[in-house]
């Protein structure tokens, strides 16, 4: 999954792949709101275990929605991400989130970094692709 966000106007492409299947949703400022409004008002128990991930030493935190649902996550503060609201679940997190695992009922989910570039991104990356996609909505 890819999600571009536009800082400018709030609008957003979620890219997707799964297999041979594409799937491309547009949302705008408001759409993207809704879409992530779950994320609003939840909890951040910072805890003090740390840990290393790719040279960054990261804090250990539990985020909880407000329909219960937790995750695990290590953040970096050395990292401050520029735009906070193309990963809204974490958008209060004071830091870069480079490691979490999601619960939800009986599924966990876990992401980890595995690899960080801090080099200007190109331009081109941003395109949004005009074929090979269905959309949704």
């Amino acid at each position: 999954q890819s999600v571009i966000y536009d800082k400018t106007s709030g609008d957003v492409v979620v890219l997707r792949e799964f297999g041979n299947n594409k799937l491309m949703s547009k949302l705008n400022k408001a759409q993207w709101i809704e879409r992530n409004k779950k994320f609003e008002d939840y909890s951040i128990n910072t805890l003090p275990e740390t840990k290393i991930i790719l040279g960054y030493e990261c804090k250990k935190a539990i985020i909880q929605t407000k329909d219960s649902v937790q995750s695990t996550i290590y953040y970096s503060t050395t990292i401050v991400p520029s735009v906070r609201e193309f990963e809204y679940q974490f958008k209060n997190v004071p830091g870069f989130v480079l490691e979490y695992e999601l619960n939800e009922g009986s599924k966990k989910i876990k992401y980890i970094a595995t690899k960080i570039n801090l080099s200007p991104v190109q331009a081109s990356k941003f395109a949004i692709p005009t074929s090979g996609y269905r959309i949704l909505n």
